[in-house]
């Protein structure tokens, strides 16, 4: 059971839920896992360290060893993986999966997905193109990535695309490039 006088609150290892004063349906199993937790509420933690720091952020939920390590105040963020999303303070509602993915990400509503194996920022899921930016997409595996979105929705595919199916523009289009075929029979 929790500590203190807050009975909704489940703990599994050493130093987990220390802090808590009012913070309820806190749940942390690993050493340390939120260990500063004090009116924060509804977090779930995981791992070694997991959402060591946080004190008043809500609704978390983080899985592996360091997982939203430095969370103090952000609320909704889901971060799965070593190391994942560790270096967040108060950023809100970001998902990041896969090891060091969101790593050194600052921002709010942030999607990165993927391993960042080298564990620096010469990978493409450690952090997005704008570290304290909102509402970025990396998809991606080590050095590189498959899909890209910046904050105003735009998408951009690095590398080649190919559909399968059809495929139906309802836009504009142009092409920018030195070399453009149509292989049709209309």
């Amino acid at each position: 059971r929790g500590a203190g006088a807050v009975g909704t609150n489940t703990r599994v290892g050493v130093a987990c839920l220390d802090n808590v004063s009012s913070g309820s349906q806190n749940t942390a199993l690993g050493y340390r896992a939120l260990l500063t937790v004090n009116v924060g509420a509804s977090n779930t933690a995981v791992g070694s360290r997991a959402l060591n720091q946080t004190g008043t952020g809500a609704s978390n939920v983080a899985i592996g060893n360091d997982a939203l390590l430095s969370n103090t105040s952000g609320d909704k963020n889901c971060a799965l993986g070593t190391h994942s999303l560790e270096n967040n303070l108060a950023g809100a509602a970001n998902v990041c999966i896969g090891h060091y993915a969101g790593y050194n990400m600052t921002g709010t509503g942030n999607v990165i997905i993927g391993p960042a194996d080298d564990e620096n920022s010469t990978n493409a899921t450690y952090q997005p193109d704008q570290i304290s930016g909102d509402r970025q997409l990396v998809i991606g595996s080590g050095t590189e990535a498959w899909i890209k979105g910046a904050s105003n929705f735009n998408i951009t595919v690095p590398k080649d695309l190919t559909v399968d199916g059809d495929l139906l523009i309802q836009g504009g289009l142009t092409v920018n490039g030195t070399v453009t075929s149509i292989n049709s029979n209309i």
